[in-house]
């Protein structure tokens, strides 16, 4: 099971059921970047249950390899990071940013991988909080 936090946002079982469902990776995160929710797609796409932390920054939560130096947001590439970057830019022009393809590196099951992601951005306000949530799709096998 994956680990639970303080941190997350509160679902209805009903509303909890339909996210784990959708097809496609989903994660909400904050606007420092910290995991609010994810779906079982995410987590099965990044490896399976306890893998993925709940309250984590997005780098640490997902183990970009980056964030393993001095964590999320601090590493050199972090300031070049597509993602943590769309993730402010949503946040900052409350604009949705969608079908973004991009690479990025995760330790996956104590592996260094580098799939590329088809991902959508779109900013929210929960709890009158800024938010983004984020859709990934797996299109490596697309790009090979």
């Amino acid at each position: 099971m994956m680990k639970k936090n303080k941190s997350e946002i509160k679902m209805d079982q009903y509303m909890k059921e339909f996210f784990d469902l959708i097809p496609i990776g989903m994660v909400i995160v904050d606007s420092d970047t910290r995991i609010k929710a994810v779906n079982r797609t995410i987590i099965d796409m990044m490896g399976g249950d306890g893998i993925v932390e709940l309250g984590k920054r997005f780098g640490d939560g997902f183990r970009c390899v980056e964030s393993l130096i001095g964590g999320c947001g601090s590493g050199k590439a972090c300031i070049m990071c597509e993602i943590r970057g769309t993730i402010m830019k949503a946040i900052k022009t409350r604009h949705t940013y969608n079908n973004i393809v991009l690479k990025h590196e995760f330790i996956v099951n104590d592996k260094e991988v580098s799939p590329w992601y088809k991902m959508s951005f779109v900013p929210l306000n929960i709890q009158g909080k800024d938010h983004v949530m984020m859709t990934v799709d797996d299109v490596t096998d697309l790009k090979i």
